[in-house]
């Protein structure tokens, strides 16, 4: 700044003198400087006098920010170390740099955008700011871990098993969210069969990780069953079987209702009970299966008996001899005595000494009877098949029945 400075005398010789502030010219600080003069003449009068300069800084500072920074977060970490810097300059030294916002250079910075705002303020008050945004975005997924596949048997009685079971997930940051996308909870009564079980982690970012494992559930149990108890025997007064009837059997199961099948004496199994089978005369052996859907099975055992009507009689002859007045039947024993349909003997029997001779569970039908003896007149004593002999008469047989069923 140039100034003048004027003075006068009424003799010349006169000095001036600046005794304080800074020559005209100079380069004047920020603020007020006082400039002082003294004027002395040739005879040490003196006189004074002086002003101010006062200079005002209306220059703004000067401050530049970063761009905007985006990063990933760092790994394991719910953030990202970011450093940076801010450049800043004044035409005046001592200018002061203040962050008014976000986080100094070198935090880690959090999941998302955070504002970075810088105020310069210099010496005399005037200010500059700027800003900036770091944005972190979390690229980590979060991670999730199933158990192991599950196999169990069913629980006593159950169709099914309780199962529980445990999944493990963790992130960089808080907030996951563990959602199941299939199958069942757990501490549930799992199926028979194989259940998948889905789960399906989200972290606070959207980030996803999923695993799944099954739980196989075996039905091991096996099926319950109550043979019936039967009446035998059964006898039958017509026909030559017997048709079964009251034969069903008591069946339970864990899993629904099971199947029941039968065999006949070691047969293949039908399906369904005996009730409506032609069980024949004699003695026939029953097995009863129940089978439930997983396979497993039990069995129980019964025999029917059918007799069919007893047929028995008498086989006599007439003694012709004169010794047996008051007794003209004599029994023949050891006679064969044969029942026959068509070619086929169907039932023999043969007489004892008394004559009598029984066939038991004889069906019903049409038979032709046959009598076989070795001897003409069967057991004869000898003396009685002399008089028989010595008469020349052939004794006439009679067969007497106490109950018929064929003829």
């Amino acid at each position: 700044m140039s100034y003048s400075v004027i003075y006068s005398d009424n003799c010349i010789g006169s000095l001036l003198t600046q005794t304080g502030g800074l020559a005209s010219g100079s380069t004047f600080p920020i603020g007020v400087t006082t400039n002082t003069f003294l004027v002395t003449d040739a005879s040490g009068n003196t006189a004074t006098c002086s002003f101010t300069v006062t200079v005002t800084d209306t220059e703004l500072p000067v401050i530049a920010c970063p761009a905007n920074i985006a990063v990933n977060n760092d790994a394991g970490v719910c953030g990202a170390e970011v450093s940076y810097s801010v450049i800043y300059s004044d035409n005046c030294i001592g200018s002061v740099l203040t962050q008014t916002g976000g986080l100094a250079s070198g935090s880690t910075f959090p999941i998302g955008v955070t504002t970075n705002t810088f105020l310069v303020t210099d010496a005399s008050g005037n200010t500059a700011t700027c800003s900036f945004t770091v944005t972190v975005t979390d690229t980590e997924l979060p991670v999730i871990a199933c158990p192991a596949n599950i196999a169990v048997n069913n629980d006593a009685g159950v169709c099914g098993a309780e199962v529980s079971y445990s999944v493990i997930y963790s992130d960089n940051c808080i907030g996951s969210l563990l959602t199941q996308t299939g199958g069942l909870a757990s501490g549930s009564t799992f199926p028979i069969g194989v259940t998948t079980n889905t789960f399906l982690v989200t972290d606070a970012s959207g980030n996803t990780a999923m695993c799944s494992f099954t739980v196989t559930v075996s039905d091991t149990e096996l099926p319950s069953i109550t043979c019936p108890t039967p009446a035998n025997p059964y006898t039958v007064s017509t026909g030559c079987s017997w048709t079964g009837a009251g034969l069903g059997a008591i069946i339970s199961d864990n899993c629904g209702t099971p199947v029941l099948s039968y065999s006949i004496n070691g047969g293949g199994f039908i399906a369904g009970d005996a009730n409506g089978y032609a069980f024949p005369t004699g003695t026939t052996n029953v097995v009863y299966k129940v089978t439930d859907a997983s396979g497993n099975y039990t069995t129980c055992s019964f025999s029917i008996t059918v007799q069919g009507v007893t047929v028995s009689g008498v086989i006599n002859y007439n003694n012709p001899a004169p010794s047996y007045p008051n007794l003209p039947y004599t029994p023949m024993n050891n006679v064969t005595v044969t029942l026959r349909q068509g070619i086929t003997d169907v039932y023999t029997a043969t007489t004892n000494a008394t004559g009598n001779y029984t066939i038991p569970g004889v069906c019903e039908g049409n038979y032709t009877v046959i009598f076989t003896t070795g001897k003409p007149v069967g057991g004869i004593n000898s003396s009685d098949a002399a008089q028989v002999n010595a008469w020349g008469v052939w004794p006439s047989v009679h067969h007497r029945q106490s109950k018929v069923l064929c003829r």
